[in-house]
């Protein structure tokens, strides 16, 4: 995933802004490229932002502050991970961000495929051609976004 996200920042420099919440593995920050970039939409500097977790009654409002155009939702697939929800999904669903996810069990019976979001399996190549593909395509976005909040 930090590849991915490395070479999206590359390709669209001072465009992409990457916001990170609660938990976040310590080597993506330090893989990134173009750290003390100003970003144009909220001028912080560098390309990724990063926000601590917050108590669990405040967590719905700060999602929505935080005013994402696109989640995220990698997990590697191992049998811990199958045990997991569709959480995440929901949670940018009910706010219309649309949303890439891991090709895992728990995704996969919530989301539908280039409808309410995107699959991935752990291939760079998924992984890099939806995430462009909703940087790319602001339209195409939204009503993604819109199709979800509506399942």
């Amino acid at each position: 995933m930090a590849k991915v996200l490395e070479d999206i920042i590359l390709e669209y420099k001072g465009k992409v802004h990457l916001t990170m919440f609660g938990f976040t593995p310590i080597d993506i920050f330090l893989k990134l490229p173009n750290m003390h970039q100003k970003c144009p939409a909220c001028n912080h500097t560098g390309p990724l932002e990063y926000f601590p977790t917050v108590p669990l009654l405040d967590y719905p409002g700060r999602l929505r502050e935080l005013a994402f155009d696109i989640g995220i939702a990698p997990t590697t697939s191992v049998s811990f991970n199958d045990a997991k929800s569709d959480l995440r999904f929901k949670e940018y669903s009910i706010l219309g961000i649309s949303t890439v996810a891991s090709d895992v069990p728990a995704y996969q019976n919530a989301v539908k495929h280039g409808i309410t979001g995107y699959l991935c399996k752990d291939s760079y190549k998924e992984w890099y051609k939806a995430l462009k593909t909703l940087i790319d395509n602001a339209k195409k976005r939204k009503e993604m976004g819109q199709n979800a909040r509506v399942w």
